[in-house]
């Protein structure tokens, strides 16, 4: 049985692109789906592939789209239908979904093999002869079970087998579960979804994160290279992500979506700095880039090592290799004296943000570090020591 979707035309376009500093042009697929959705794909830089060869993929794409596309019906088995799954699901494109979110249903490289492991995991359990819309709420709480005691074991690392996962994991994967089987609904393989009711959210950490206090942070400064220095000053000082701050460049564009180029990095006469987020906007698509204010301590810091970098640096962190980062944190912290603390960096960013919810309100430090308040109120805020301290004192001055 076939569906023939609506012709689609897809158009090949050269788009220009700031790489590392320099302008680039990639070979664009773009096309509009049934809901009116713009869609598009990258093919590569122009420098490295022939236009006939960009041509041929534009029309290969153009037919995948309006080729007639098999409906899967129900009785499939589990070891029939992951093959089919995986293939799909590299290449997107659900046109049977009735909205643009569902339609856009390609998963990335690293998201696949996630979806591939829980899927072995329920041949491990039911057997690649289980049919897939016979699995109802009561077999997936058993399979549930296993793999939470570590029963399943067979896809894992044999270092971890027979290990009971903690409570993220586990939701981690019924998460996965649900969007397979919410695929197959859409796609009529089974009728419900087996998965619907668990619990896939994941839970706070119990354990919050240390406050690195101004004293601390600039004690393990003193015991680190100057490119550390500034490292750990653009997370503790500045807000920035591990990622955000070992990408910040001196000064340089960069090109958002809508191909509009904007100056990044250190502003030195106005003390702040341009962040470019290397992630999609909380706010709009669009929206990829913020302003941090750069303290003192922080701009003697940069400028110190901006004197001190090789000629041609580009990065502000460029002599820091993305290896062993936490260890060479936490030998820098035994350098000092001082202990390390659980969650590096992360740390220094949360401390950032308890020090600045004192003194500016609370949607204008979330602008800084680029998050929304729900995000700020459930994971990073916590009671201070000075807050306590603070509401100690004030205790005593009332009682006398």
């Amino acid at each position: 049985m076939t569906k023939t979707t609506v012709s689609t035309r897809v158009y090949l376009l050269k788009r220009p692109r700031k790489v590392s500093g320099k302008l680039a042009h990639f070979y664009v697929l773009r096309w509009t789906e049934k809901g009116g959705k713009q869609r598009s794909e990258s093919l590569g830089r122009t420098s490295g592939m022939t236009k006939a060869l960009a041509k041929q993929k534009r029309a290969d794409k153009e037919l995948q789209l309006i080729a007639p596309e098999p409906v899967v019906e129900a009785g499939w088995s589990l070891g029939a239908f992951m093959p089919y799954y995986l293939e799909q699901r590299s290449r997107g494109d659900d046109h049977q979904a009735n909205d643009a979110k569902a339609a856009s249903s390609k998963l990335g490289p690293r998201t696949l093999p996630a979806h591939e492991l829980v899927l072995r995991y329920l041949i491990e359990y039911f057997g690649e002869g289980q049919l897939i819309d016979e699995i109802d709420e009561d077999m997936a709480e058993a399979w549930h079970t296993a793999l939470r005691d570590g029963k399943l074991s067979d896809c894992r690392d044999p270092r971890q087998r027979s290990k009971r996962l903690n409570l993220n994991t586990m939701r981690n994967k019924v998460r996965t579960a649900k969007s397979i089987f919410n695929w197959c609904v859409r796609r009529g393989v089974v009728t419900q979804n087996p998965f619907a009711s668990f619990k896939s959210r994941a839970v706070k950490k119990e354990t919050p994160y240390t406050y690195v206090s101004l004293a601390t942070f600039r004690a393990v400064c003193e015991h680190a290279p100057p490119a550390w220095r500034a490292l750990l000053g653009l997370c503790r000082l500045a807000g920035l992500r591990l990622t955000e701050a070992r990408r910040l460049p001196w000064s340089g564009t960069a090109m958002d979506s809508d191909g509009v180029v904007r100056q990044v990095g250190i502003d030195w006469a106005a003390k702040l700095g341009e962040v470019e987020v290397p992630m999609i906007s909380l706010v709009g698509k669009n929206d990829r880039y913020r302003q941090v204010p750069i303290c003192n301590e922080l701009m003697t810091i940069l400028t110190a090592v901006h004197e001190q970098a090789p000629v041609g640096s580009v990065t502000i962190c460029q002599q820091i290799t993305q290896k062993a980062l936490h260890h060479a944190m936490n030998r820098h912290c035994r350098s000092a004296g001082i202990t390390p603390w659980r969650d590096s960096f992360h740390a220094l960013r949360f401390s950032l943000e308890n020090d600045w919810k004192m003194d500016y309100l609370e949607t204008t430090y979330c602008a800084w570090l680029g998050h929304r308040p729900e995000i700020s109120r459930e994971h990073y805020i916590a009671p201070t020591a000075s807050e306590f301290l603070k509401a100690c004192t004030a205790a005593q001055a009332s009682s006398s």
